[in-house]
């Protein structure tokens, strides 16, 4: 194959010359096996096994008895959960032991439902708002959903926060469910 390149000599003297084609350059292929070991669980908080421990505090507004705050950090793929025992809304944190910036965040809904009148999806956030804070006190909105139902194999899709702040408080602020009544929020 031949490939041509124009060139410029003069105003009004432009000549296609032939060149020699080249295909690269490019690195050296890899002989080896190649493996890929994470080394977290690109999680924020760590697995959580009481309200303070490993590390960092879990916190709330309220919660019902034998769910609460850690179990909603204790594992993605738990049955375990937090619920709120007020309905329709509750708020739920963890305190870092130091201040880091959060950038996205995403919501697992819980799986364990006894109630055969609604389904694990209804005790899902629907309205909240998701802040960070430096004294737990003062917060700030670092992001707000309305009527948000997409819970997709059991989880919100992946909010992507434009935050640069480092807070040592996140919450989770839920104002309503994605089925209206007497549900208290759920999420693991």
């Amino acid at each position: 194959k031949v490939t041509y390149k124009l060139k410029r000599y003069d105003t009004f003297n432009w000549v296609f010359e032939a060149v020699d084609y080249e295909d690269g350059p490019y690195l050296p292929t890899n002989e080896t096996t190649t493996k890929i070991t994470p080394s977290a669980r690109g999680i924020a908080t760590p697995t959580m096994t009481s309200n303070n421990t490993p590390s960092g505090v879990c916190f709330g507004s309220s919660n019902s008895v034998n769910h609460e705050y850690y179990r909603a950090f204790n594992d993605e793929l738990a049955k375990d959960y937090w619920e709120s025992n007020v309905n329709q809304t509750g708020q739920i944190g963890y305190q870092a032991a130091a201040p880091f910036v959060c950038d996205g965040y995403c919501i697992y809904m819980a799986l364990d439902n006894a109630n055969t009148s609604y389904t694990s999806k209804d005790y899902a956030p629907s309205t909240f708002t998701f802040e960070g804070s430096n004294d737990g006190v003062n917060y700030t909105i670092l992001d707000r959903q309305s009527i948000y139902v997409l819970y997709d194999n059991n989880k919100s899709a992946f909010f992507k926060l434009k935050n640069n702040t480092a807070y040592s408080y996140y919450r989770l602020s839920i104002d309503t469910c994605t089925r209206n009544g007497a549900i208290n929020p759920r999420i693991r």
